[in-house]
């Protein structure tokens, strides 16, 4: 976007943020908010690094309002003068803002995400609930004319029902004109459609209200806990312990006021509750998992989080639980939800980006180890993931449903225009925070301490950057020491066709990086498993698990053990992967080693089946592929 330093360099862009964090790390004790940036202009393997990242000024957590506005004008100016004038010809561009929910809610001085206009991006409104606003209206962002604006639907064998038929269009996108005519009028005391007064960045030169993006960190945390929650209903740790049967007499009255659901307004189970039974069944699936390196095994005392919700204390944990686990561990269970569920995860994780190997990526132009999207797709998985919620609420509770859950209406035009979600993300800002706070050397005046301390480390930071290594880290490495290693006639024969031209000097390896991600060969069967890797073989993803890694001519192969051609039991949907082990006689059908520039730089979990013959595939990253033959 603002392209890397260069000699002729003329502009630096960055992103801003700020949260509020614990000094002491401890919640009870006093709190300040971390304002900060990163730098766009820097490589992507040294931008979301801590020690690249920019502190600016440090706000109390107590100053609300007009009071914590004054921090921001002031440093507005710094900020307007750096962009008009820039130093020694090098302008500064602030082009986004990256924030959580309540963090960008104070930001531009709007109402609470539960408040009758909870959303900045567009003039949403919930409906009037028995007890509280309902957070749902999926519908309207739909075709007029679409069949599932009636009061219920079925599709694809499933039954979605809904409070009442949606006639209401789609609610207008909030522009710049438009936020700034609102905050303008808007008091404090009397909110304007969600508007309490200008933005605190409002004297901040050149950024736009859509620069305020959504937060999908921080999203997808709530939308996960709001899932698990109607799922597993009353339990005995955590936050299912807190779900009593008042909370089902509610939703039952709901569903016999607005008729929907007569069987559970009648008595039987919720139709979104996994049975005690099902329960059990998940958490042992889970368990059964084999989880590659990078992957927390998120279980505990013999149960996983199903059982023990505490065990998923990291957002990282609640996006593999929503995006990676959930599609394959709820199959056969709640049907309604779980397609409901799987719609949803495929459109954001084709919006997250595809995860291709260096071969192809080089044949396109791009660097080794980035995520790709097609732009002329993005608008489809957008309108896939707004189904994906219409069913998702056509399946569960009316006054169930996270505010939260409606920022992801606005995954798909964000990601045109600011690109993927994740790299405006908040995970790199938090490990900021975690770093700051180790600078607190007086309890005292712990805030004091902490200006002086940033300011020394800025200062001797900047003369460890002009040092820095800008130069791209290698695509491969090994973190092992290898060995050497005898080729059999086969594998000779399979390098060859892959354009090896002398065998003297190999090593084998236990252990490679690819673009950073950690693969540990002869895994396959083991808990702690590293070894599957998948790849792109006769035009469609194939999985394979590596038995070593081989260094022959300065380049890295696998020797690997290939599974049998992928069912997909939920097709087109691809999420859902389920493969078996081939035979001997079948393995002769295809290389046993394979270059591993055609390798995916994503880790592959496996959840062994029921039947003790077949494995369903999760990988972290990316998604299947499988060309279309007309």
């Amino acid at each position: 976007m603002v392209g890397e330093p260069t000699l002729g360099l003329g502009r630096i862009g960055l992103e801003y943020c700020v949260d509020g964090t614990p000094i002491f790390r401890r919640k009870h004790l006093k709190s300040i908010k971390i304002a900060q940036f990163s730098i766009y202009s820097l490589p992507p393997w040294l931008r979301s690094k801590a020690e690249y990242m920019l502190v600016q000024m440090l706000v109390p957590s107590k100053l609300k309002g007009q009071a914590a506005k004054k921090y921001y004008d002031f440093a507005g100016r710094e900020m307007n003068k750096l962009r008009r004038d820039g130093v020694d010809g090098v302008k500064v561009e602030v082009f986004g803002v990256s924030l959580d929910a309540p963090g960008r809610r104070e930001m531009l001085n709007f109402q609470a995400v539960n408040s009758y206009y909870p959303c900045p991006h567009c003039l949403y409104s919930p409906q009037p609930g028995l007890r509280k606003p309902t957070i749902g209206g999926y519908r309207r962002f739909l075709p007029i004319s679409s069949p599932w604006r009636a009061k219920c639907f079925e599709y694809k064998g499933h039954r979605y029902e809904f409070r009442d038929e949606e006639r209401r269009g789609p609610p207008r996108v909030r522009t710049d004109e438009m936020a700034h005519i609102l905050s303008t009028m808007a008091k404090a005391s009397t909110p304007v459609m969600g508007h309490k007064g200008k933005s605190f960045l409002s004297n901040w030169h050149g950024l736009d209200w859509d620069s305020n993006m959504c937060d999908v960190m921080h999203d997808l945390k709530c939308v996960t806990d709001m899932i698990l929650k109607a799922l597993v209903g009353h339990g005995k740790e955590g936050m299912y312990k807190v779900w009593t049967k008042k909370k089902d007499d509610e939703h039952r009255h709901d569903c016999s006021v607005f008729e929907i659901f007569p069987d559970f307004v009648h008595g039987a189970p919720p139709p979104w509750r996994l049975s005690k039974a099902d329960v059990e069944l998940c958490d042992k699936r889970v368990q059964s998992m084999w989880s590659p390196v990078g992957m927390d095994k998120l279980c505990r005392d013999g149960h996983s989080f199903w059982i023990f919700p505490d065990v998923m204390w990291k957002c990282k944990h609640k996006h593999d639980i929503l995006l990676v686990l959930l599609p394959t561990c709820l199959r056969g269970l709640v049907p309604a939800v779980h397609h409901a569920i799987l719609t949803i995860c495929n459109a954001l994780v084709h919006l997250r980006g595809a995860v291709l190997c260096a071969l192809e990526l080089i044949s396109r132009g791009v660097r080794p180890g980035s995520k790709v999207i097609e732009k002329l797709k993005i608008s489809m998985w957008g309108k896939m993931l707004i189904r994906g919620l219409v069913m998702l609420e056509g399946s569960f509770p009316v006054a169930h449903l996270n505010p939260n859950l409606h920022h992801l209406v606005h995954y798909g035009q964000q990601t045109a225009i600011a690109g993927l979600m994740g790299w405006v993300a908040m995970w790199s800002f938090e490990r900021v925070n975690k770093r700051v706070k180790t600078f607190v050397r007086s309890v005292g005046k712990p805030v004091s301490a902490l200006a002086k301390a940033l300011d020394l480390d800025m200062a001797t930071r900047a003369a460890a950057i002009e040092k820095a290594n800008f130069d791209e880290p290698a695509y491969v490495r090994s973190s092992k020491a290898s060995s050497s290693y005898s080729l059999s006639k086969r594998e000779k024969f399979d390098l060859a066709m892959c354009g090896v031209t002398s065998f003297d000097n190999v090593h084998a390896s236990k252990v490679i990086h690819v673009s950073g991600v950690h693969f540990k060969a002869g895994g396959w069967g083991k808990k702690r498993c590293g070894s599957v890797v998948t790849t792109i073989y006769g035009g469609r993803s194939r999985y394979c698990h590596v038995l070593t890694f081989l260094n022959v001519q300065d380049k890295w192969y696998a020797r690997v053990q290939w599974l049998s051609v992928p069912e997909y039991p939920y097709k087109p949907n691809l999420l859902v992967v389920r493969v078996k082990e081939l035979t001997r006689e079948d393995q002769l059908e295809y290389r046993s080693l394979i270059s591993v520039d055609v390798i995916e730089p994503c880790t592959v979990a496996v959840m062994p089946d029921s039947d003790e013959v077949h494995y369903f595939m999760l990988r972290s990253a990316g998604y299947d592929r499988v060309r279309v033959h007309h």
